[in-house]
């Protein structure tokens, strides 16, 4: 799930794509604003490093998850899970949902906000994360043939 500023994506026949090389200005909106005030609270960074570590399948498994399942399976194991767990506790199961599901490209917000950054002397490019089949029952599941 990770993507650093100035990441090569494939363009026509699979050739990598260098954005700044020819000047383009790249921005990476990955997380919506929920998740971002998350992660400037205690065990805030503990969960951004789980979240980025997680591979795709591992993610949209936990949007299939109820809140408390979510609660359980989201800190893991080892020296982070304390900290995570610490951090999700308070919050309502409908909070909770819905800031994991708060990626970039969902939150109107963190869009604007990325609009306002852009440099127009320049070409831009945004990549927006977003859910596969977000708010509809398909959301995440791994037979959504898109979400793999």
């Amino acid at each position: 799930m990770p993507l650093k500023a100035g990441a090569n994506r494939s363009g026509a026949l699979g050739q990598p794509i260098r954005w700044p090389e020819f000047n383009w200005q790249v921005i990476s909106l990955k997380y919506g604003h929920l998740l971002q005030a998350l992660f400037t609270r205690p065990g805030g960074e503990a969960l951004r490093a789980c979240i980025d570590a997680m591979g795709d399948p591992e993610y949209q498994r936990l949007l299939r998850c109820s809140a408390d399942e979510l609660r359980e399976r989201l800190p893991g194991t080892g020296s982070t899970a304390g900290p995570i767990a610490d951090l999700i506790a308070p919050l309502d199961d409908a909070s909770l949902l819905a800031a994991l599901r708060n990626l970039g490209g969902h939150d109107i917000g963190a869009l604007s906000d990325a609009f306002a950054g852009v440099d127009d002397t320049r070409p831009t490019v945004i990549f927006a994360y977003t859910v596969k089949g977000y708010g509809l029952p398909v959301e995440g599941h791994p037979q959504n043939l898109s979400s793999s």
